[in-house]
């Protein structure tokens, strides 16, 4: 199995994110847009993700992001440019939904993560190798 980081430079006004506007209702009757992402029984160990393919409508989005940014988030969810996601799709497809939004600077994607990975040892609480 391979491993991928995506670092996400936060620091930099370059590489901008974006962010649901505060208004945004939930699509499964949730506090907000934003929550649909959480998993089932969070904070549990046995937390299951959320798929949202069949309720998604695309969304709006809103800040500074340049249209030269591939992975410039939506909050604190994985989000992607066109660009990436042609790049990335076999790894994507695999492992989650790209959902469309509404961008005003590029044709963007938030990322919703479906696979969980059992990277901690539940009987020794250590990473695996």
């Amino acid at each position: 199995m391979n491993v991928y980081e995506l670092t996400y430079f936060a620091d930099d006004p370059r590489f901008s994110g974006f962010e649901f506007p505060e208004d945004a209702p939930s699509l499964i009757g949730r506090e907000s847009i934003a929550r649909d992402f959480d998993p089932e029984l969070h904070g549990e160990f046995d937390w299951r993700p959320v798929s949202l393919a069949k309720v998604w409508v695309p969304q709006r989005v809103v800040g500074g992001v340049e249209p030269y940014n591939d992975y410039p988030r939506v909050g604190m969810l994985p989000a992607f440019s066109r660009r990436a996601v042609d790049a990335l799709r076999v790894e994507l497809d695999a492992n989650g939904e790209i959902l469309p939004v509404q961008s005003k600077v590029g044709e963007y994607f938030v990322y919703n993560v479906l696979t969980k990975s059992l990277a901690l040892d539940v009987d020794t609480r250590r990473m695996r190798s």
